[in-house]
């Protein structure tokens, strides 16, 4: 039953995702992303990349809701789900303190890093910030935090280079 649950929120917050998608293509990004009157002609505007972004949070809440809906027919079909029913589950799961806590610590982090982000800058704050979460989500392999070193030297190179975007 406890799967089923999970899949329940996971079919809610699919369609939040989506909801809020399309929310954002109709109305907010017309509202309150301007396009000049020269630059409605052009292939790239100002609004190009926020509805990029949109619609690709739209396809893959889409994916997500389809695989989800198919997952919780999977479950709720299988005859041995509706006769296990809620026995031998415990009632409220005991958490350590710090489980309870690691929510709380990262938003924190978050708070930090964009104190750093403004003062001491992009890298450096990304540098010090980034192992830490990793360490406090539960990361063990190496090989993750690589991968987000290497993610973040992307973002650096796609926004400072290709997009000259100025950073901090």
């Amino acid at each position: 039953m406890e799967k089923i649950k999970k899949i329940r929120k996971d079919i809610v917050s699919m369609s939040v995702f989506l909801a809020g998608g399309l929310c954002f293509a109709i109305w907010i990004i017309p509202a309150q992303i301007p396009v000049r009157g020269n630059q409605g002609a052009q292939a790239f505007t100002s609004r190009t990349f926020p509805y990029i972004i949109t619609y690709s949070i739209c396809v893959v809440a889409v994916l997500g809701l389809l695989s989800t809906i198919l997952q919780y027919r999977k479950l709720r079909s299988d005859p041995a789900m509706r006769e296990k029913g809620d026995k031998g589950e415990q009632a409220f799961p005991v958490k350590s303190t710090m489980e309870i806590l690691i929510p709380y610590i990262i938003f924190g982090l978050i708070v930090v890093y964009g104190v750093l982000f403004r003062s001491i800058g992009y890298i450096v704050a990304t540098v010090i910030i980034l192992p830490v979460m990793l360490f406090l989500l539960g990361c063990r392999k190496w090989m993750h935090y690589v991968c987000a070193g290497l993610f973040a030297a992307m973002v650096y190179v796609v926004f400072k280079i290709l997009l000259l975007v100025p950073l901090p």
